[in-house]
């Protein structure tokens, strides 16, 4: 299962050409913007994925340097961002044990030698559960149906196949509303050319996601959510 972030995004612009790492003692607050995503699967656990950029230039990340440092703040949890490297994407990662709905998380950059940016924030929306559809639907032939509550929010609501042997294209769809239902029409869940007459499976992930604020230290702004995601799979037939 995967699922698209702000941070993920600028990682596939990384594939497709060459990026650079700038050290943040080169350049000044000012001059950067932030992507956060805080992310909860339903586990008791947020993950916090943040990146920093060269301007709004999403192919020049920035490195921290020597007295520079990112944290979080969530409820009574604190932690420091650490830095990942895959395959040459470079953001700064944490885990808080913590996921309740209306939680603020507070990033924070902490500059040795200019001016920090210490309130980035959002809240966390509700979590929820998700039903599968029972049986084995057709995906030429018939509309899957899945249920997902609570519902009625206020905040964004979308669906992507996001894995399983079918191979269908991730796509991420908006849903009309915080309805407690989606229904996918008949037809819209295309395989790879290995699955087309064959049975395969199909995992569906649900998104709730709520903005928040970058910090207006950084003079390029940015982009901060949180989100709720669940996953279910679907055994589909021709």
């Amino acid at each position: 299962m995967r699922s698209i972030s702000y941070v993920a995004l600028g990682g596939s612009v990384c594939a497709l050409v060459a990026c650079t790492k700038v050290n943040s003692a080169d350049l000044k607050t000012h001059g950067m913007s932030q992507q956060v995503s805080v992310t909860a699967t339903g586990n008791g656990k947020s993950h916090v994925d943040a990146a920093l950029f060269v301007d709004n230039n999403v192919t020049d990340r920035v490195k921290l340097s020597a007295g520079d440092t990112l944290s979080v703040k969530a409820g009574d949890q604190s932690a420091s961002l650490q830095e990942q490297n895959v395959l040459s994407v470079l953001s700064y990662v944490a885990d808080v044990n913590i996921d309740a709905p209306d939680t603020s998380f507070v990033i924070s950059f902490t500059r040795a030698n200019d001016t920090s940016a210490p309130n980035t924030n959002v809240t966390m929306p509700q979590g929820f559960t998700i039903t599968a559809p029972a049986g084995t639907p057709s995906r030429a032939s018939d509309d899957v149906v899945i249920t997902y509550a609570p519902s009625g929010t206020s905040d964004k609501m979308t669906w992507a196949a996001t894995g399983g042997d079918c191979g269908v294209p991730i796509t991420e769809n908006a849903i009309a509303g915080d309805p407690g239902t989606i229904t996918i029409p008949k037809g819209s869940l295309k395989p790879d050319a290995n699955h087309t007459t064959a049975n395969c499976s199909i995992t569906i992930e649900i998104r709730r996601t709520r903005t928040g604020s970058i910090d207006p230290a950084f003079g390029y702004g940015g982009n901060v959510y949180a989100r709720q995601t669940r996953t279910t799979n679907i055994s589909s037939a021709p």
